[in-house]
């Protein structure tokens, strides 16, 4: 494993042998856009949009019941008036309304996708995040013409924990696994992308809560990514 500096953060190359890149897939959320926050916090910014001021630790409650039940907690704890289904819709608008008015790249996103593009990388997206919500969020942030696909697990009826959205995003570029990176921020995607073969890139996101374990699993590890230029060109 190589260490190394970048921009004041240790990151690391895992083999230390560079690979020229022909084909880019890339997450958005938490790698592209720096989104995670509010999709962590839906819970507690969509009481905020009431004027309630959650309780400390309330996102941690959510991410552990699940998208279902924590509309239930959170109707019986703060009384709401609306149905859990309602409160899951309203959730969902917090979310949804970052993509519309807001959508805010990672440092550095713009530059090393410009540089990919000037090498002739294939680039596109495969994404957890619905299409309805994420195409806007790239538009709106500026770099949707650097994909020539967006592929969600919606889509394609699937999740990350299998390696088919990957597989399919591949086909599509035309490149091979020798030769493609996938640039994740989540743990349980990088084990299947790697399970699976693929060359992985992963991206610091504070969100991600088991870092050490996400680390050691990727092939590279960057806080910007720009840092693996030197690498992957």
């Amino acid at each position: 494993m190589t260490l190394f500096l970048c921009r004041d953060k240790i990151c690391y190359w895992k083999d230390g042998e560079k690979m020229k890149i022909k084909g880019a897939i890339f997450d958005v959320d938490g790698t592209l856009l720096d989104s995670m926050f509010t999709w962590r916090h839906r819970g507690e910014l969509y009481l905020e949009s009431l004027g309630i001021t959650p309780r400390e630790g309330l996102h941690l409650d959510v991410r552990r019941l699940g998208f279902i039940k924590s509309a239930d907690m959170i109707k019986e704890e703060y009384n709401s008036p609306l149905s859990p289904d309602e409160i899951r819709d309203e959730m969902m608008k917090v979310v949804d309304n970052y993509y519309k008015t807001n959508p805010q790249v990672k440092k550095g996103t713009i530059e090393f996708l410009e540089e990919l593009r000037k090498n002739g990388v294939k680039m596109c997206v495969a994404t957890a995040t619905d299409r309805h919500m994420v195409e806007p969020g790239l538009i709106n942030a500026g770099i949707r013409h650097y994909f020539d696909e967006i592929f969600t697990c919606g889509g394609l009826r699937t999740n990350k924990t299998k390696p088919f959205i990957f597989e399919k995003a591949m086909d599509a570029l035309g490149t091979s696994k020798e030769d493609t990176v996938i640039f994740e921020d989540a743990l349980y995607a990088v084990k299947t992308a790697k399970k699976a073969g693929f060359f992985v890139t992963g991206i610091f996101d504070e969100q991600e809560p088991e870092q050490e374990e996400f680390r050691s699993l990727c092939d590279v590890f960057v806080h910007d990514l720009r840092d693996s230029l030197k690498i992957l060109l």
